[in-house]
């Protein structure tokens, strides 16, 4: 009997899950190190599959984001070969697991229903996973099970709400084409404020930090835009609680430039007093280091930032695809 894969293998401590796809049936192979279990449900007992979305995990993308940029900032502290190998290799493995875990999408619990049993799919993980299951599996069924036919002219071309349905949201409704590119425009300006601050900072270009101020201004007013109506603006999902974990740095990063601003101007005031040589932030030493982190951290969230909106954006339809208006649509 042939078979075909349906899924990767879906890995723990205890163990391994994958699904295969027979000739008439589904098979679930569970590997516990020494011994396999097969499960097999036939296509033509399959009822429904079913996705249900689950929380994403923010906080552990936060945290390997975090950790990550610590890594980077050590490898440039640090002057031996090997210790700046060892913590970029370590950062670089951190950030990309944390950018493979955001563009993979929504996380979903899948089931598979027959007339007598639920099975839990634990290799469906994610909603794009779900979405490549059913593409193989539902013209299998269909050989099987026969397709339904549905007569068109009979379905209604709007479909009516139902009574005492509330109306449709303001936050809900289609974004406008405009509107999408607001994201798209903060994480360009994370990056171009980075750009700016390491001119500033690493250049000793003074015209950097003007340049920097005036992108962290626009980032504020961008991010007080998007969290008003994030929906509108295109904001769902992971990506809109990748946005808030951006809004939060960059409110920490303005709260830790105003006291880098305000100890330098103590220290300029203390200088002019004693009459002793002005300061510089190159010559302090915790401000070169905060410097480090933001330039690092701001280049971190505009690339994955970017990233994940490109991953995310809108798929246009074909006109080969489309479905013409006599066929019923879902």
């Amino acid at each position: 009997m042939r078979y075909t894969r349906l899924s990767r293998k879906k890995r723990s401590i205890f163990g391994s899950v994958q699904l295969w796809l027979g000739d008439d049936h589904l098979l679930v192979v569970r590997s516990m190190r020494f011994t396999e279990e097969y499960r097999r449900f036939h296509l033509r007992d399959i009822q429904a599959i079913t996705a249900t979305e689950q929380p994403q995990l923010i906080w552990m993308e936060v945290a390997l984001f975090a950790i990550s940029a610590l890594a980077f900032l050590m490898m440039l502290e640090v002057e031996a070969i090997a210790a700046r190998i060892f913590f970029g290799v370590v950062g670089a493995a951190l950030a990309s697991t944390a950018v493979y875990d955001l563009v993979r999408g929504q996380r979903c619990r899948c089931r598979l229903l027959t007339e007598v049993s639920s099975e839990v799919l634990d290799p469906i993980t994610r909603v794009s996973d779900f979405d490549r299951l059913t593409t193989q599996l539902e013209p299998a069924i269909a050989a099987v099970q026969g397709v339904l036919t549905v007569d068109a002219a009979s379905m209604p071309v709007f479909a009516q709400p139902a009574p005492g349905t509330p109306p449709l949201r303001q936050e809900d409704r289609v974004e406008t084409p405009a509107g999408k590119y607001i994201p798209l425009l903060l994480y360009f300006a994370i990056l171009a404020n980075a750009i700016a601050y390491a001119a500033g900072l690493l250049g000793r270009f003074n015209e950097g930090f003007g340049a920097a101020a005036s992108f962290w201004f626009t980032e504020v007013i961008l991010c007080v835009l998007l969290a008003f109506q994030p929906r509108r603006f295109g904001l769902k999902g992971p990506m809109l609680g990748f946005f808030y974990v951006t809004a939060a740095l960059i409110a920490i990063d303005g709260i830790v430039t105003i006291a880098l601003i305000v100890d330098l101007m103590q220290r300029i005031a203390e200088a002019g007093r004693s009459g002793t040589k002005t300061p510089t932030i190159w010559n302090i030493e915790w401000m070169m280091t905060a410097g480090k982190i933001a330039i690092a951290g701001r280049s971190l969230l505009g690339v994955v930032g970017l990233l994940a909106l490109w991953l995310g954006r809108d798929r246009v339809v074909p006109a080969s695809e489309e479905v013409p208006p006599s066929q019923p649509q879902p």
